[in-house]
């Protein structure tokens, strides 16, 4: 099996999100999104728990510019954002190094995806 790690920006109110995503819903003006694609060596798209799209961002425009990931199933996005709510993960998982958007844009790294 091959995976695919892809973030970008879309501005679309019906973008193909999956079932219980992070977030299921535009949340205004342009958002970044994030998406783990797996296929078989044939290249056909298979579905296995852990294959998600999302989208990432608040009420400004967020851009998603970057991907990587690491060895334990975890995708990292890193974009810009414009939004006074960008979303956060709750401070009992993380602290935000920066948790409020300071001047008119910001970047941003989150982490998406469980370690186990």
């Amino acid at each position: 099996m091959q995976t695919a790690h892809v973030a970008g920006t879309t501005s679309s109110t019906n973008f193909p999100v999956t079932p219980q995503t992070l977030q299921a819903t535009n949340g205004g003006g342009n958002d970044a999104f994030v998406a783990l694609i797996s296929t078989t060596s044939g290249g056909t798209v298979t579905t296995p728990l852990g294959d998600y799209v999302t989208y990432l961002g608040g009420s400004g425009n967020d851009e998603g510019t970057g991907v990587a990931f690491d060895l334990y199933g975890s995708t990292y996005v890193a974009g810009s954002t414009k939004s006074q709510n960008f979303p956060l993960p709750p401070l009992a998982i993380s602290t935000p190094f920066q948790s409020t958007l300071i001047g008119t844009q910001n970047a941003f790294v989150s982490r998406i995806g469980a370690v186990q």
